[in-house]
């Protein structure tokens, strides 16, 4: 585990999974807001869960080929680091777990729902008014089982705001409220959903940053 010496800055996190039979906003695991005791628990919705295959619309936006390019700009630095650190996480924990594959298409998806949230500064699951079950169709990710997790920090930088996403107070190896589950490949109750491919996406606006990640299997 990774200590952190930012306690002073803000975090929230929080942590979806959606059922395929559930209404979008219907709440199956979990509980509202998460982050740490430390931390304020802002509304970004409870975890349920998501298992129903979907096949890619023929209309769906192309993949952003820059979604992986990690020297872009420090909100892809911040972004390549998320899916490292998350991995990093994975092999400690499990050491039988296998790294998440980093897949352009999800941090294409992350990519402007971060923006969106930190456009409108609402940040919620549901910010644009859809599930993130919805965006992914939208952007035409044909998953069968799929998660999300939402952070946002006031840290300076973004390495050190990476490492605090996934390891801090506020992140998401210590929440109770499912990102750890979902860093791990499990729904909020521990139990396996063998998720194979992951994309992470940031936004800043002002001393805000917004991080969005996906998790999926094919």
């Amino acid at each position: 585990m990774r200590p952190s010496a930012l306690a002073a800055a803000f975090l929230a996190s929080a942590a979806l999974l959606l059922p395929g039979c559930a209404p979008p906003d219907e709440p199956v695991l979990g509980s509202d807001g998460g982050g740490s005791p430390d931390a304020p628990a802002l509304d970004a919705g409870p975890p349920p869960e998501l298992d129903a295959g979907h096949d890619a619309p023929p209309d769906a936006p192309p993949a952003d080929p820059l979604g992986l390019d990690c020297e872009r700009d420090d909100a892809h630095r911040y972004a390549c680091c998320v899916l490292d650190e998350v991995n990093a996480f994975r092999a400690e924990t499990d050491p039988g777990l296998a790294p998440y594959v980093a897949d352009p298409s999800l941090a294409t998806v992350a990519f402007d729902y971060a923006a969106y949230m930190a456009e409108s500064r609402v940040f919620a699951h549901s910010a644009d008014g859809r599930s993130f079950g919805d965006r992914l169709d939208a952007y035409g990710v044909a998953w069968a089982s799929a998660g999300e997790n939402l952070q946002r920090n006031t840290l300076p930088g973004w390495r050190e705001a990476c490492t605090e996403t996934v390891w801090g107070a506020g992140g998401w190896a210590r929440s109770r409220s499912g990102h750890r589950e979902a860093m791990l490949g499990q729904d909020a109750g521990g139990s396996p959903r063998n998720w194979t491919h992951a994309g992470a996406g940031v936004a800043r606006r002002g001393s805000e940053w917004y991080v969005a990640m996906y998790f999926v299997r094919y």
